[in-house]
């Protein structure tokens, strides 16, 4: 079954427990849970004898994704009949764990999330005094704090800013954001330089793909060269893009190739030239992406999700600007264009503003009220026209801003809300609007308010981008990357 009210609705009728998995067709432990535990014939009956199962395509509901905590692939959420989460686990469980698991749970409804939750852990992060001064002096405090922090944890030896330990290992994620606010702010410290060029170097010998182009996910390993080899639009969009700035800055040719590389990859693999957008990822083979041209040319390619997502595509927009820019080649500059219209023409609705999702094996566009999907819609729009001057993406980008203020924004706290969607089929009762107000879309925003002022206009759009600010200040960011998008804010803030 789908997510929605139906759902948990027959889960209370038929007094079972709900098992909701989240999953992605690029994901390769997903289909390895699938295979070797969730359809082998006694896992699949107990789940369809005792409970009632839901999948969750994760790359279309990446709202659920938030809203639950899920931050790693495959997760299973299970709930009890009244739809209270009990309990949550991330990645491939076996068939034996989980039987015992859900025998456990069936025979005494009573397990407690330490016996059974695996959570996915977050990078360690030193805590900000939550402050409330906007000023420069809380800027200098809160920049100092997350520069001593990126400096606690930067690895010597490989590069990187803070592993992940998961399931006994070490893992190493891109930080694209933290190293284009490193090259803003530390651009002429070369100790900095260092560490973001040994950063990007060993980042490049594991994650990029010498054959096709373009880089996976991340490493199950902290040395970088154990990737699992997934490849997304949005990782691929954001490193395109620190790589450039980093050839612009140091006039190392090799970054400059990397973000060639990337593009080609993204152009020949995931551009659909019918709609001018991009498809969102492609899928992790451990059989194929290990092998040389020679070896790849025997077999089938790993396939493409040819979904295609708002706040994705904007994001790809901004590389694609990036490269016209930097590497002086208009042509990336038309399919940037390309890719506006993609989004004004297919991805944004007269009334509801930015939609999420396009099937485009039915051409359907769903799910409205998103403030990350407007957020990075608005970015994108707002930076056509500061590299343009054409209005029209002016315009558009206030058009969209003006909608997040009339259905997003609590005047109380000066921020905006997650979503407040009208699509409620998609949802259970009460869940179209979620009040919280997360970091990251908000600290987007206001980098995309402070860059491009124009875009919330006159004196009532310094006040929101003040209060904005404010607000954001007195928070403590969840990952650093999310950190750097508000520091690059703030300073714009106080530079406007």
């Amino acid at each position: 079954m789908e997510y929605s009210q139906v759902a948990f609705d027959r889960a209370q009728r038929e007094g079972k427990p709900l098992f909701l998995l989240f999953t992605a067709e690029w994901c390769h432990w997903c289909h390895v849970y699938e295979q070797e535990t969730l359809e082998q014939p006694e896992v699949a009956d107990t789940i369809a004898r005792h409970f009632v199962p839901v999948v969750v395509n994760a790359d279309a509901r990446q709202d659920l994704m938030r809203q639950y905590g899920a931050r790693g692939l495959p997760t299973t959420v299970i709930f009890s009949p009244e739809g209270k989460k009990l309990f949550s686990f991330a990645g491939h469980v076996r068939k034996a764990d989980l039987l015992a698991t859900l025998e456990r749970f069936r025979r005494d409804r009573a397990v407690s999330s330490a016996e059974v939750a695996r959570t996915l852990p977050t990078d360690a992060k030193k805590k900000a005094a939550p402050q409330q001064d906007p000023g420069r002096e809380g800027y200098a405090r809160r920049r100092n704090a997350f520069l001593a922090w990126l400096e606690e944890n930067y690895d010597p030896r490989y590069g990187g800013f803070g592993a992940v330990r998961r399931f006994r290992t070490l893992q190493k994620f891109p930080k694209p954001r933290t190293y284009l606010f490193l090259l803003e702010e530390t651009s002429g410290d070369p100790v900095w330089l260092g560490r973001i060029r040994k950063t990007l170097d060993r980042l490049a010998r594991g994650l990029y793909d010498a054959v096709e182009g373009g880089f996976y996910r991340y490493s199950v390993h902290e040395d970088w060269m154990r990737p699992h080899y997934e490849k997304m639009l949005p990782t691929n969009a954001a490193l395109i893009q620190a790589y450039l700035r980093t050839f612009e800055t140091i006039g190392d040719a090799r970054y400059r190739d990397y973000a060639r590389g990337a593009l080609a990859f993204v152009l020949q693999k995931l551009h659909d030239p019918r709609s001018g957008g991009f498809f969102g990822s492609q899928a992790a083979d451990e059989e194929y992406f290990p092998l040389d041209r020679a070896g790849r040319a025997r077999r089938t390619p790993p396939p493409v999700s040819r979904d295609q997502y708002a706040n994705w595509n904007a994001e790809m927009v901004l590389a694609l600007l990036e490269a016209a820019r930097v590497l002086k080649e208009p042509e990336y500059g038309r399919l940037a264009r390309r890719t506006l219209d993609f989004l004004r023409t297919r991805m944004l609705h007269p009334r509801l503003g930015v939609l999420h999702h396009r099937n485009t094996r039915t051409g359907r566009v769903t799910l409205d009220g998103q403030l990350e999907d407007n957020a990075w819609v608005i970015l994108a729009f707002a930076e056509a026209y500061r590299v343009t001057g054409d209005r029209s993406h002016l315009n558009t980008a206030r058009r969209v801003m003006a909608y997040v203020r009339a259905r997003l924004y609590d005047p109380k706290e000066g921020a905006f809300y997650e979503r407040r969607s009208e699509s409620r089929e998609a949802y259970r009762k009460g869940e179209a609007f979620l009040a919280r107000k997360p970091f990251g879309p908000n600290a987007l925003l206001a980098y995309a308010l402070a860059r491009t002022p124009e875009v919330a206009g006159g004196e009532g759009g310094k006040r929101l981008l003040r209060r904005l600010v404010r607000f954001l200040a007195a928070r403590t960011a969840p990952a650093p990357d999310e950190e750097a998008w508000f520091l690059m804010a703030y300073r714009l803030f106080l530079e406007g």
